[in-house]
């Protein structure tokens, strides 16, 4: 062993530590200067929505363990109230709130947070395993509260790389790159996903946002109306319930198209697609294990991975019209269809780019983390 080096131990040995950050590759991690700091702290704080203006913060949480040791339980506040943001639905009106301009002389608000690394301490009755919910938490706070309901007050708490790097380069567009892990990849709630839809409308499926059908461009709804007088196959009212893939289909006009190839055989999902998915998942499932988690990668096994990528060569030569499922999904308002983060860093004014599967040799920060371990610095 070299000097300055130290061994490479297993993941399994000792406590567990994820980091999360951003570099630069001009000016290394992604922070405020002790000089930009100072600016930051003469600006006044960005008032809460009006819905939340009484709510109290949690008390401050006492520092993370040392490794091999249990974290200190936190001490109740005195004299305070839980803050009324918890367990609570987020309403549209603070989800599409804007803040007032600041007072003069000031031109703008104090940003959440002067660093963009997180650290957490991943385990049983630790930290939660790193996830999309954290990840958009920390690349833009205020955009996570539009997305995620139920969420506590965590304004002033929050790690925010998009605002850190419009305060560094006011004038700058910024390219996030990330690795293809599934947090990574992860998409909103309401997003158009055909795999996650039911042949018929009504029962356990997500609601999905409106769409504008591609052969039209006529507005579709993926909800029937209040009024709708309709009944599922359990004698259910369908009003206001999401629709299934074979009325999207009919509204569409691709319905006839699929009777017309397979008559009574025609299927919500083909035995082909059923397998594909089922690789899909098994895939997923490893990237999301304890040793994917704790390398960071998010990549599954050379077992998943060959297999996805079989899975993923068959999909090039599958006929769109196997079955409904297959069919809706090749439509381009689904094709079309971005991860959450994206979204939350397009709507920023920025860029989002996701590496090629895996390739994390492309991917400048794992350099980062390598040199890290090897000179201890982690």
């Amino acid at each position: 062993m070299r000097d300055g080096e130290q061994p490479l131990r297993g993941k399994s040995r000792g406590r567990i530590v994820h980091v999360s950050d951003f570099i630069i590759e001009h000016c290394g991690r992604l922070c405020l200067t002790e000089e930009e700091i100072r600016e930051q702290m003469k600006l006044p704080l960005p008032p809460l929505p009006p819905g939340l203006a009484n709510a109290v913060p949690e008390p401050p949480q006492p520092p993370p363990a040392r490794p091999g040791k249990k974290p200190a339980k936190p001490k109740k506040a005195k004299n305070t109230k839980k803050a009324t943001t918890e367990g609570r639905t987020v309403t549209e009106q603070e989800q599409e709130w804007v803040p007032p301009p600041p007072p003069a002389p000031f031109t703008s608000y104090r940003i959440s947070s002067f660093d963009a690394r997180r650290i957490i301490y991943p385990g049983a009755n630790y930290d939660p395993w790193w996830d999309m919910p954290q990840l958009i938490t920390q690349v833009r706070e205020d955009s996570a509260n539009n997305i995620f309901v139920q969420l506590k007050l965590t304004l002033f708490k929050a790690k925010d790389p998009i605002k850190i790097f419009e305060t560094k380069f006011p004038d700058g567009i910024a390219v996030f790159i990330f690795d293809c892990s599934s947090a990574h990849e992860a998409y909103s709630a309401d997003a158009l996903l055909a795999h996650k839809m039911n042949r018929g409308s009504g029962g356990k499926q997500p609601v999905m946002h409106e769409t504008i059908i591609p052969s039209s461009g006529r507005p579709q709804s993926m909800v029937f109306p209040d009024g709708y007088d309709g009944i599922d196959k359990d004698e259910n009212s369908l009003a206001g319930r999401p629709k299934g893939m074979e009325q999207v289909l009919r509204e569409r006009g691709l319905l006839s198209v699929l009777e017309k190839k397979h008559g009574s055989k025609l299927v919500g999902v083909c035995s082909n697609c059923k397998k594909s998915q089922a690789a899909r998942d098994a895939a997923l499932k490893e990237a999301k294990s304890k040793e994917d988690e704790i390398d960071g990668s998010g990549i599954a096994g050379l077992n998943s991975r060959g297999v996805a990528l079989d899975e993923e060569a068959e999909d090039l030569d599958r006929p769109k019209d196997c079955c409904m499922q297959y069919m809706l999904s090749q439509e381009q308002d689904f094709c079309n269809e971005k991860p959450l983060l994206q979204i939350v860093i397009e709507k920023a004014g920025h860029k989002c780019i996701f590496l090629p599967k895996f390739h994390c040799e492309l991917n400048p920060i794992e350099m980062v983390w390598g040199q890290g371990k090897r000179g201890g610095f982690f």
